[in-house]
């Protein structure tokens, strides 16, 4: 149900920025993206909560304990009811200093700026109440209400894209105000279908201070990964505005639409994984946790290659067909950002193992010192003169560095060195896989002109050539079995078809 959701969420996500790029107009569409990125550095607040909710969840169905999984819940619901309260009501009293003084955006846009910014705050603190449904849904694995539910909320912004094409007054503030309508329905499904399908947990609110210690601990300590990770893609948003300007940021825009696309790929399959990462964590199982870990990591990788390849071959030719009207810097600025995310899949689910832990203050202190590079280099490099680009490369080298310091911090909380068996089951198998693929798609990308045929032929070879080279080099011998059983199986159901069909 993930895979299902994942693809119709990507194509439809994929389109819908194509209607909003055509409805809103580059320079909309960049203010769009820098009123995003603002919003977006309050994420910190959301994301560690989100964090801290779905370890406490998780833990205590890995330890059997539904009294406290009742506890967890309805303490959440209560922190998150407060969040919002607060984070509305102050970013409702700063969004016109923010708009007038903080952002470049051209004068005659700004009255139109603070309305549209105010709709995304409603639209935001809807998304924070949610957290606590989610965070319920993923801990007791109903993944396929999940992935219902986040299909209706994309197909219902594509209905939005589709209306702002048509609105005959402020096509900036309608997309705003439809936005944080959606919001509203999404919250209100979650808390139906969570009311009506987990039902030995009652909706109560309650307070519990021992509780409550515990997961803003947890989420203080995780927020302090997720305001360097804010400082990274949306802090990095504002830098660009400064020193490049909106039409720069629509570029750039266009490229963070891929990289959530791509990233809603793995996360798809990585989603299924971190709860029963938690749950083998708190029975003890830590050569199975490692185990589980360890496959992830490689098969996000493979799932984010199947799809790179083709992109980062013929992204000229794939936005002019997605867009039609292709932004300034866009194509450089896609290509880049998907090598950014196949880096990004060789350590996100290690954030998980961590987190199963618990105890994360130093985890994060550090994890988050080295993500902060990120802002400072990008603004050092704009300083100097750097091309827009070299925000990005930046973000891939500081990405190489956290897959070392989070196996090290890692193998300090486990007690025992799990570099050399990262080595072994991660790194050695997706530097041979990516290196056989480069080799046989780099010659094709010197011969052929970018065009329509070129990416026909790299989207069919990657079809058949990548999965072949994942197969025979980059699976385990018990993952080869699992393949080769499944195509037997899939071959005997279509034999027996056949034959129940004669």
């Amino acid at each position: 149900m993930l895979y299902i959701r994942m693809f119709l969420v990507m194509t439809v996500t994929l389109y819908t920025s194509r209607i909003i790029l055509q409805g809103l107009g580059v320079e909309n569409f960049g203010i769009f993206s820098v009123v995003g990125g603002v919003i977006g550095l309050l994420a910190f607040v959301n994301n560690s909560m989100s964090l801290s909710v779905q370890r406490y969840l998780s833990f205590e169905l890995g330890r059997g304990d539904m009294k406290r999984v009742d506890q967890t819940f309805g303490m959440s619901l209560l922190i998150h009811i407060l969040i919002a309260l607060v984070i509305g009501f102050g970013l409702f009293l700063s969004s016109r200093y923010i708009v007038d003084h903080v952002l470049d955006i051209p004068p005659d846009r700004h009255a139109a700026t603070i309305i549209f910014f105010r709709f995304i705050i409603i639209s935001t603190c809807l998304s924070i109440l949610q957290v606590p449904f989610v965070g319920l849904i993923i801990a007791f694995e109903r993944m396929a209400l999940l992935a219902w539910v986040s299909v209706a909320e994309v197909l219902l912004k594509l209905l939005v894209a589709f209306a702002i094409t048509r609105v005959p007054y402020n096509v900036l503030v309608s997309y705003g105000a439809l936005l944080a309508g959606v919001s509203l329905v999404v919250l209100t499904v979650y808390a139906t279908v969570c009311h009506f399908n987990i039902r030995s947990i009652p909706f109560r609110l309650r307070w519990e201070g021992g509780l409550f210690r515990n997961l803003l601990s947890f989420a203080s300590w995780s927020a302090l990964g997720e305001i360097a990770w804010a400082l990274t893609i949306q802090g990095v948003t504002i830098l660009i505005n400064h020193f490049a300007g909106v039409i720069c940021n629509a570029g750039y825009g266009i490229a963070s639409q891929i990289s959530s696309a791509v990233q809603r790929f793995v996360s798809s399959f990585q989603t299924a994984l971190n709860p029963q990462i938690i749950k083998q964590y708190a029975a003890e199982e830590i050569e199975s946790m490692l185990l589980l870990t360890f496959r992830g990591i490689r098969l996000s990788f493979y799932l984010v290659l199947l799809i790179g390849l083709p992109l980062v071959c013929s992204m000229g030719t794939i936005l002019h067909i997605w867009l039609g009207l292709v932004p300034d810097y866009a194509v450089t600025f896609s290509r880049l950002i998907v090598v950014a995310a196949l880096l990004d899949a060789l350590s996100h689910l290690l954030a998980t193992v961590a987190k199963a832990y618990g105890k994360i203050r130093r985890y994060q202190m550090t994890v988050s010192a080295v993500l902060s590079l990120n802002f400072l280099f990008s603004w050092l490099a704009l300083r100097l003169g750097l091309t827009p680009y070299s925000v990005v490369i930046v973000y891939c080298l500081v990405s190489i560095t956290l897959i070392f310091v989070r196996l090290r911090l890692i193998s300090g909380m486990l007690q025992t060195n799990i570099i050399g068996q990262y080595s072994r089951q991660v790194l050695r198998q997706v530097c041979a896989v990516s290196l056989l693929a480069f080799a046989f798609f780099f010659p094709i990308t010197v011969i052929m002109d970018d065009g329509v045929a070129r990416f026909i032929l790299i989207l069919s070879l990657t079809i058949v050539i990548v999965p072949a080279i994942i197969y025979f080099l980059g699976l385990d011998n018990e993952e080869k079995n699992f393949v080769r059983g499944k195509i037997r199986l899939l071959t005997s159901h279509l034999t027996a078809n056949e034959t129940h069909s004669k």
